[in-house]
């Protein structure tokens, strides 16, 4: 991981190889956290050929023979960092087409039914901010003459997210009355 050969490696301080930790900085470190006997934390370590690579460290403290030891696992971060850097950049790229869209469009559980998100058009069609709808049940912005039938289709939805489900015409609740909207569902993983 580091490029040095098991003889060099063993040559080197932590400080060598840490680049948060000096020697003073790291027997403080440890001198704190002994009590807790097991550590996880972040840092970078210096490569041989002197890139520097984030790592995670599994460490503890023990005692043999009555002397202490320090013994840690350091584990390459890079691949996670990069995988977590895509992620976000793919949930900006989500969260910018979801606040945009000029239909209104509301996540809801499919287990649960209730709201985990709405974007603004949905805010405008129900004369809701996002806050009051995020947590409602599904059921909460139907009147009950069409509640039975918006029950029915999302249970159908939610239970065969694989087959196409028809667009369905339906009578919601918003804060300034009764609105017949046309509503298609999909089940996202």
């Amino acid at each position: 991981m580091l490029g040095y050969e098991r003889a060099n490696l063993m040559t080197l301080s932590i400080a060598d190889v840490d680049v948060n930790f000096s020697r003073d900085l790291f027997r403080e470190f440890w001198m704190e956290k002994e009590r807790e006997k097991s550590v996880l934390f972040a840092t970078e370590h210096r490569r041989r050929d002197g890139r520097i690579l984030p790592v995670e460290v599994n460490g503890i403290v023990f005692t043999h023979n009555g002397e202490k030891f320090l013994y840690g696992v350091a584990r390459d971060l890079t691949e996670k960092k990069k995988q977590m850097a895509a992620l976000a950049a793919s949930e900006k790229r989500f969260r910018r087409f979801f606040i945009g869209l000029p239909d209104a469009v509301l996540l809801s559980n499919a287990k649960t039914g209730f709201l985990e998100d709405v974007n603004p058009a949905a805010e405008r069609l129900f004369a809701r901010s996002r806050e009051e709808m995020i947590g409602l049940h599904f059921s909460e912005l139907h009147p009950p003459p069409d509640l039975e039938y918006a029950e029915s289709t999302f249970n159908f939805r939610s239970q065969n997210p694989e087959r196409p489900a028809p667009p369905v015409r339906i009578d919601i609740e918003t804060k300034k009355g009764k609105k017949r909207v046309e509503i298609r569902g999909t089940v996202l993983d």
